[in-house]
């Protein structure tokens, strides 16, 4: 995402050009035709040439013990010995991104240390040893014990960074699994007081207001796939060129408000000035910048097309430079919500919630009534998916395999807080079995979301998996658990490299992506159960 808003939206301050215009607003019709983008200009990363790959043909049969102890063995160690010596574990791009990772890969290098902050990697790395703890008990203990004193002291003052404000959660679950472990007072104690302090500060990010109830759309007749999606459109197209950079604001009116327009370019010619705001294109109401991306993106170069702006928006700016109203978690303080943030901090609020800590109940509703509000069903109720964003519901948005990467992870959420049964996750984990080769197609991508695959990202391959082995572990019914478990545990296997590691995204390096595949695969150790009878000798030693 941070590529594609640095090349669409430049700086978010708005220029003297949007203060100059007349507060009152006027409709207008425009004629734009496209351009084309000229060779050499920086690419939309949105449309980097990728072709995606086959889903994986699975057969769901689980992987003998002894293979499954030989492979964990080498990804063990890996996590091992990449601990520093105060205890943490850190990002570090010139070890744990493999040699061969393009350019383009490391565009990302910066979002990915912002999400893999030492108190962040440390918490992961610690929760993917814990989840295989018998099979290097003495080594795994001790390695843990000084992951969790890093994690106590440094989680409460955990800085706020744009693309870590989710990924503070792990710190409060691992916290809160290794709470229920202890067995000193003290020990206790200390981490209680931490997770209390991490979760004061992971809610002064919380977004204020409460979304309006969820009304739970009915897409399609339930027996095929949805109509196609502006992403499929856009496979057939390499986009225009508008020639405008959008502020990127919550606005529940829509449309998308334009910060400058390029001299000369299509938009300047047909008469767009800074502070129009574009509510419409050819027909199709804008939901806001993505929105207005993918159709952009879908149309061709060198054709007409009808524009409806409203002139005299910029006191609408304002709006860009506050916190959204949703009531979730965002990337950005003023952006609208993501579903998968606040789902995911949800789960973390109710570990800490479990062993005593002050969840205040309505920040607690507000962000489950957000996750409600951003569901959405097919006709015969076979397949439940969640929007990105709650207004992110046209376009491609609304589609269930633009939602593959984040179904498991809203219906934990909603389940945990008693707001969907056992069959609704039973229904998630069937979804993400059924559609999970869309995480397949998208695995190498060396940009963010790939707008030809529905949008879906490369980084969603491991979360997504980890979350449904989460959901798996939590079947009531021991056969369907077992075969469930067996699909996942065969995806998340089947994209280990030959040295024991695992990437999705490969900016986000050999580390993390070990660490939340160990963190899958631990969930599924009933899988496999004869693999963890007994310590693999070799990595007890030091």
């Amino acid at each position: 995402m941070r590529s594609r808003l640095a090349a669409l939206l430049g700086t978010l301050l708005l220029g003297s050009a949007i203060g100059a215009q007349d507060s009152a607003p006027e409709i207008l019709e425009l004629e734009i035709t496209l351009g084309k983008r000229p060779p050499g200009a920086p690419p939309n990363p949105y449309l980097i040439k990728f072709s995606p790959k086959a889903a994986m043909e699975l057969d769901g049969k689980a992987v003998p013990a002894a293979t499954l102890r030989e492979r964990l063995a080498k990804s063990l160690k890996y996590v091992l010995e990449q601990q520093q010596r105060d205890g943490s574990w850190i990002y570090d791009a010139g070890r744990q991104i493999r040699p061969d990772v393009s350019r383009e890969h490391r565009q990302f290098q910066g979002v990915a240390l912002q999400t893999c902050s030492p108190t962040v990697m440390t918490a992961l790395c610690c929760m993917g040893l814990r989840a295989h703890e018998e099979l290097a008990p003495d080594r795994i203990r001790e390695a843990v014990r000084g992951g969790l004193e890093y994690v106590i002291e440094n989680a409460p003052k955990h800085p706020r960074r744009d693309y870590s404000v989710w990924t503070w959660s792990f710190a409060v679950t691992f916290m809160a699994d290794e709470f229920a472990r202890a067995k000193d007072g003290g020990l206790k104690d200390r981490i209680r007081a931490s997770i209390q302090g991490t979760v004061e500060r992971i809610l002064q990010e919380q977004h204020a207001g409460m979304p309006e109830p969820p009304k739970l759309p009915a897409l399609g007749d339930g027996s095929k796939d949805p109509k196609p999606s502006w992403s499929e459109k856009i496979r057939e197209s390499m986009g225009g060129l508008i020639g405008v950079s959008p502020v990127m604001e919550q606005d529940t009116a829509g449309g998308v408000l334009v910060q400058q327009v390029q001299p000369g370019g299509p938009a300047d010619k047909a008469g767009l000035k800074a502070g129009d705001r574009i509510f419409e294109v050819d027909g199709h109401q804008i939901g806001g910048v993505a929105h207005l991306m993918d159709v952009i993106d879908s149309m061709e170069p060198g054709k007409p097309a009808k524009i409806k702006v409203r002139r005299g928006a910029a006191r609408a700016a304002e709006a860009g430079r506050k916190a959204s109203e949703d009531g979730g978690w965002s990337y950005y303080p003023w952006a609208e919500s993501m579903t998968f943030t606040t789902a995911t901090t949800v789960l973390a609020l109710l570990d800490a919630k479990s062993i005593g800590v002050d969840v205040p109940q309505g920040e607690l509703d507000r962000a489950v009534r957000l996750v409600q509000a951003a569901q959405y069903r097919h006709a015969n109720m076979s397949e439940d998916g969640f929007v990105y964003r709650l207004h992110a519901n046209k376009g491609s948005g609304i589609d269930i395999r633009a939602a593959i990467g984040r179904v498991a992870v809203c219906m934990n959420a909603l389940h945990k807080s008693g707001k969907a049964d056992d069959k609704d996750l039973e229904g998630a984990i069937e979804t993400f079995i059924r559609r999970r080769g869309e995480l397949d197609r998208v695995r190498g991508y060396p940009g963010n979301h790939v707008i030809r695959s529905y949008t879906n990202a490369a980084y969603y391959f491991l979360y997504g998996h980890y979350n449904t082995a989460l959901a798996v572990n939590s079947l009531k019914d021991a056969a369907l658990k077992k075969k469930q478990g067996a699909f996942i545990q065969e995806a998340i296997l089947s994209t280990q490299w030959k040295e024991g590691t695992w990437t999705d995204h490969q900016a986000w390096g050999e580390l993390y992506g070990t660490a939340m595949a160990l963190m899958g695969l631990g969930q599924l150790k009933f899988v496999t159960p004869d693999a963890y009878k007994t310590p693999i000798l070799k990595l007890q030693v030091k």
